[in-house]
């Protein structure tokens, strides 16, 4: 009759084991100072234990009525044990300022109510109610700072859908979300990156909460006009701060104020030609964020936009190419602004085979260029390059004659498993 009742139990070790040398070498601007060095390494092995178990219970009442619930538990304890050498001498000689030893304990406890039914011929309405408990422990080892949290949510769901006539619907919805900031980010001690550079995490850190509202037209299942506005509450954002006297700069994790975001989105397919379907994506957003910075309340705001072009060509020899190009116009994220960037991927399959090609970012022109200029003499300029460009070589196989299986009839992901990375 359409009733069901699953259950999953997930466990996750992961056991990192990294070590690094660091090199630095110091000139004088006058001839009377020798060159000087300094050599460093580091050991810095981390784990966590992720334990997640769930119940989801379903009870349909008629084709367009259904009743939705469950329960969820998840435990999360983590081990971070950083330790910082001294290595100009045949002995390595433990740096008691920059090792840190810090352990991270969470328990988070969720229970979720939905309902969905149709209301009358043109609506049909899904509301949900979720309530998280988090209560959480991290402690320094090195300082033996404590820290502890306990906070209850809820988090309210609307959607509504309304089909006008065969070929247009309207969806409306709304929802507040959390983002719990990771892991890492909860260690207070300062993490070295380089002799002018520090990176601190913040144990104080709140989760970031969104209140997300949307208004989606789609016309014959293919146009869309997506309008939407989000209100974020305790951003969480990197911040740089400067020592003058030291000239070092410390990038710490912080909330900001908040944050608003209005943008419409445009999804627009066009045929160019019987073989050459395009799928096309344009997005005009206005993003806002106002943080205090001392004392003086700092607004950094843009216009966005975005141009997203993907092409499927059919070729000869039953071969098929995709094409995805992509143009981000300036844009803003805390604190920092950030220059336009464009890049273009490429794909090749042959279907007869599923054999697949990708080469991605070809022109190497994903480039992130970000500034931010806080206060008189704070400047912090970033260029970088994180190896976007790649090509890759995939080749499938089905074993199975049986009965198809669907892997999506199922959702593990763990959100506990996103947050272990830095």
């Amino acid at each position: 009759m359409g009733t069901t009742l699953s259950a999953d139990l997930d466990y996750v070790r992961i056991k990192n084991r990294g070590e690094a040398n660091f090199y630095n070498y110091y000139d004088s601007l006058t001839t009377d100072n020798p060159i000087l060095q300094d050599f460093l390494y580091t050991e810095t092995p981390n784990g966590f234990n992720i334990y997640s178990a769930k119940i989801d219970f379903t009870r349909a009442f008629s084709k367009s009525r259904k009743l939705e619930l469950g329960a969820k538990a998840s435990q999360v304890a983590s081990d971070n044990d950083s330790r910082f050498y001294f290595n100009n001498s045949e002995v390595p000689v433990l740096d008691q300022r920059r090792t840190n030893h810090f352990v991270y304990d969470e328990n988070i406890f969720a229970a979720y109510i939905n309902w969905s039914s149709k209301v009358g011929d043109k609506f049909s309405v899904q509301a949900g109610l979720r309530a998280e408990q988090t209560i959480s422990e991290g402690e320094s080892k090195t300082t033996g700072q404590v820290t502890k949290r306990n906070y209850l949510d809820l988090f309210p769901s609307l959607f509504v859908k309304q089909s006008v006539s065969e070929d247009y619907e309207i969806n409306y919805s709304y929802s507040r979300r959390i983002q719990r900031p990771n892991y890492g980010f909860l260690n207070p001690f300062l993490s070295y990156r380089d002799p002018y550079t520090y990176w601190q995490g913040n144990p104080y850190l709140r989760p970031q909460y969104t209140h997300a509202f949307g208004i989606v037209q789609t016309y014959k299942k293919n146009y869309s006009l997506n309008l939407s506005y989000q209100l974020n509450q305790d951003v969480i954002a990197e911040l740089p701060a400067i020592d003058p006297e030291s000239a070092t700069t410390i990038y710490t994790i912080g909330n900001v104020d908040d944050s608003q975001n209005l943008s419409l989105t445009a999804v627009v397919p066009v045929k160019i030609m019987k073989n050459w379907d395009t799928n096309n994506t344009l997005i005009v957003s206005y993003n806002e964020y106002s943080t205090m910075v001392d004392q003086q309340l700092i607004v950094n705001d843009q216009v966005f936009y975005m141009l997203q072009s993907n092409h499927n060509i059919i070729l000869p020899l039953d071969l098929k190419m995709e094409v995805n190009g992509v143009y981000q116009g300036p844009g803003v994220y805390a604190l920092y602004k950030v220059d336009p960037r464009w890049w273009v991927n490429v794909g090749l399959k042959k279907s007869f085979l599923d054999v697949s090609l990708n080469a991605n970012d070809i022109f190497k022109s994903q480039r992130l260029i970000i500034a931010a200029n806080v206060g008189e003499g704070n400047v912090n300029d970033f260029n970088q390059y994180f190896r976007n460009r790649n090509v890759g070589l995939t080749l499938r196989y089905n074993f199975s004659k049986g009965e198809k299986f669907d892997p999506k009839r199922r959702n593990n992901s763990l959100e506990e498993l996103n947050r272990a990375g830095n």
